[in-house]
Order: C-alpha cells, then structure tokens, then sequence
C-alpha cells in the first residue's frame, strides 16, 4: 500500500507531502536506500506482570542496546 501511495503522490505532485515523509526517514534507514516513511514507526508493548517476564525483558534490553542517530 505505501508504494501505491507514494506513486500517486509523485503522479499529482505532491512535492510538499513527499518531502516532509522523506525527511521523516532515519539515517540508518536511509543508508538502506529507503526514501519515504508512509508509516509511523511503531513497536509492541507488552504489559509487565511477572518478576520472570520483567527479568527476560530487562536481559533483552541489556543485550540488545538501541541504536542513535545509525551508530
């Protein structure tokens, strides 16, 4: 879907529309060749309920750090 919307965008011109969704795009992303983000980037919350499952998430987290800016 987002690559028919993006084709219909730059089919009518909308050049304002396209640049503001290609300056939404990440760096790292954008090292990937991606040009537009049609999408809000968006992740799965799970809800903390037991001391086992806030210790997976906590190892997940401490094995897994985020990355800035690409680096």
């Amino acid at each position: 879907m987002a690559y028919e919307i993006i084709k219909r965008l730059k089919e009518n011109n909308e050049t304002e529309i396209l640049a503001v969704i290609s300056n939404s795009v990440e760096v790292a992303r954008k090292s990937r060749q991606k040009q537009h983000d049609v999408w809000e980037l968006s992740f799965d919350w799970k809800k903390c309920e037991t001391e086992k499952f806030v210790y997976q998430k906590l190892d997940y987290i401490h094995n897994n750090p985020a990355r800035v800016n690409g680096i």
